[in-house]
């Protein structure tokens, strides 16, 4: 049977859009943001979604292309299969949705093949083209919307910019290597540290309560001002009894004005002022939204128990985005790694885990541990004492120096081939860390 005339134009233009639609979606995920702005020009920039099309939107201009390639498959597909599923066996269907599958990818690879070096040319035609199609699909977007608040109420907005520039979006533009994409080190280590806030807990980021400077209430105001100078922080915690009991904070400037006043007789418990307290579960980016609401500048961290398990400030929080914070009055910070031959690290009990995965280009996987002193006590099983070592994916860990029963520094070196133990040996020793592990817990337990 001859196809119809109008099923043939329909798959054709199908084709050619889906094509089209494509090379918009590859050129725009080699773009950067900026990068687009810039082709757009400045007043197109200031333009909104709702009023029109904003073609420096790039999640926007990605929605558009995706909406659009989606449509065109479903054209594509229902022009082959018209007037032909009635003849078509269960085998010979499946045989066709794989070739036609087959042949997206491989299209879709020759084509970002080709977009690959022209892709400067490409975008401003890119942009212009999506700019067309969003303002023909403007309609259909603004009925979906307002049905979207019907259900939903006057929050949801379909159109809203954090619909379309998803986290996705910017990892993929991150994690692109290309020279057209210039984003200089500092912008991706910034950009990919606020995306990673939505998996940090305040656990992995809070000082420690051994590190903590707090207050007893019983002070007498000389000896706290000595304190908090020797510390040097504006806020203090105050606890009565223990630090598992805090009452409150004590402000720097508080106790200043009752020197400056001559009110040395005052009892701290009048000058603490209210504490504010988390989960140490509580996830950071959460923290930071209500930190910034409450105008709070540290909070206590409180662990399953309800003890103290630490402290987090507002500056802990910028420095998980923009890296560490010093003045020229703070003291130099102890270096966390260092390295010291060849393959051999010196490193601080206190480096995060993850950072010590990608210094030794190893996987890590225990949960039980934020630091390397952490995953020393994991892979010892005990409390272990200055000059033991441990053996962890073909590293070497010595502790060098201890205090108290606390970790501090930690000599790290790569172990040679020849002197690893066979793999069989390495996963028996492995389990039997695990076996005693598991056994003290279950003692601990049922205690």
């Amino acid at each position: 049977m001859d196809p119809d005339p109008l099923i043939s134009v329909i798959f054709m233009v199908t084709l050619s859009l889906f094509v089209v639609m494509t090379v918009a979606e590859i050129v725009l995920t080699l773009q950067s943001k900026s990068r687009l702005q810039n082709q757009a020009g400045e007043a197109e920039e200031e333009r909104t979604l709702k009023s029109g099309v904003s073609a420096g939107d790039l999640g926007y201009l990605l929605f558009v292309a995706g909406l659009i390639r989606h449509l065109c498959i479903i054209g594509i597909v229902a022009s082959l299969f018209y007037g032909r599923s009635a003849n078509l066996s269960f085998a010979s269907l499946f045989g066709l949705v794989v070739s036609l599958w087959l042949l997206s990818e491989i299209v879709q690879a020759a084509i970002k093949a080709f977009v690959w070096a022209r892709s400067d040319a490409l975008t401003t035609i890119t942009i212009g083209t999506l700019r067309f199609f969003g303002i023909v699909l403007s309609p259909l977007f603004l009925l979906l919307n307002a049905v979207g608040k019907q259900i939903a109420g006057e929050r949801f907005d379909l159109l809203s910019v954090s619909n379309f520039l998803t986290r996705d979006t910017l990892r993929s533009l991150l994690d692109a290597e290309e020279e057209e994409i210039r984003i200089p080190e500092s912008e991706k280590r910034m950009i990919t540290s606020i995306l990673d806030l939505d998996d940090l807990v305040v656990r992995e980021i809070m000082a420690p309560r051994i590190d903590m400077v707090a207050l007893d209430v019983e002070t007498e105001l000389k000896a706290a001002l000595d304190v908090i100078i020797a510390a040097g922080h504006s806020r203090i915690p105050v606890f009565e009894g223990s630090a598992d009991r805090i009452i409150g904070v004590l402000y720097a400037k508080d106790l200043l004005t009752c020197f400056r006043d001559a009110r040395v007789d005052v009892d701290i418990r009048n000058l603490v002022r209210p504490a504010y307290f988390v989960p140490m579960s509580k996830k950071v980016n959460a923290l930071f939204a209500e930190m910034q609401k409450q105008r709070v500048h540290m909070a206590i961290i409180v662990d399953e128990y309800g003890g103290t398990a630490g402290l987090v400030t507002i500056e802990d929080l910028i420095e998980e985005i923009v890296g560490d914070i010093q003045d020229e009055f703070d003291l130099e910070e102890d270096i966390l790694a260092e390295l010291i031959g060849a393959q051999v690290y010196l490193l601080n009990s206190r480096l995060d885990i993850d950072a010590l995965a990608e210094l030794l280009d190893i996987d890590i996987e225990e949960d039980n541990a934020d630091t390397v002193g952490g995953l020393i006590y994991v892979l010892a099983g005990h409390v272990p004492a200055q000059g033991e070592t441990v053996e962890y994916n073909g590293w070497r860990f010595t502790i060098l120096s201890v205090d108290g029963h606390r970790i501090e520094q930690i000599r790290a070196e790569q172990i040679a081939e020849e002197q690893l133990m066979p793999s069989s040996l390495a996963q028996e020793s492995e389990k039997s860390v695990r076996e005693n592990q598991d056994s003290a817990l279950s003692f601990l337990i049922s205690k």
